[in-house]
């Protein structure tokens, strides 16, 4: 597992304290309140770990990175468009 990077100090999620946790639990209220994200079909989308920040798999139930659990409906972002994968498809 590597360290998380989100708080540092930690090096594991399990060592988050109340108020950390309170935070990713504040993050996920809010993205709650703004509802689903709308989905584009030529954007990538992954699954970002509150806990460390990592970009997940959208079939990911835990962090690959430090095994914190993802909230499939509320951590999802869209990921930055990687520019060097266009050039070779040609968009």
């Amino acid at each position: 597992m590597t360290s998380t990077t989100r708080f540092p100090g930690k090096q594991s999620w399990k060592e988050f304290t109340e108020t950390e946790l309170q935070v990713i639990k504040k993050e996920r209220e809010a993205a709650q309140q703004r509802g689903p994200l709308e989905i584009f079909a030529d954007k990538e989308y992954g699954l970002i770990c509150r806990a460390c920040t990592k970009p997940n798999n959208l079939n990911q139930h835990f962090c690959t990175g430090c095994g914190f659990e993802i909230d499939k409906q509320w951590d999802i972002q869209q990921l930055p468009d990687n520019v060097f994968y266009q050039s070779v498809v040609q968009r």
